[in-house]
């Protein structure tokens, strides 16, 4: 696995701690609001592009809050390049079954 693979899915797997940190505190609407050190994620550079995604949103000083319809639209293009990775894997591979599969045939 290459080292920017690495990077981005350790990237992935602290933004999915900073929010799991966020929803199992309740902190998801400005009322239920908690600071980031109540919550057990500091500063990070994690913490740093959710707020810049405006999916941690700043209620009050140091009070913070997990907008879950920011999450859905920040994930969505995530979610397309995934889907279309699959589809192009799965295209590639029934090419190159197609082809195993017409060779053997013509070996015969």
């Amino acid at each position: 696995m290459s080292a920017a693979i690495m990077a981005a899915a350790a990237a992935i797997r602290e933004e999915n701690r900073v929010l799991g940190a966020f929803r199992v505190a309740g902190a998801t609407a400005p009322d239920r609001a908690q600071p980031l050190t109540q919550l057990g994620v500091a500063s990070s550079p994690a913490v740093t592009q959710l707020v810049a995604a405006r999916i941690l949103v700043e209620q009050r000083p140091d009070r913070w809050y997990l907008d879950e319809r920011a999450v859905v639209a920040y994930r969505a293009p995530e979610r397309q390049r995934v889907l279309m990775a699959a589809g192009l894997a799965a295209v590639t591979l029934l090419g190159g079954l197609a082809t195993a599969l017409l060779l053997a045939l013509r070996r015969r």
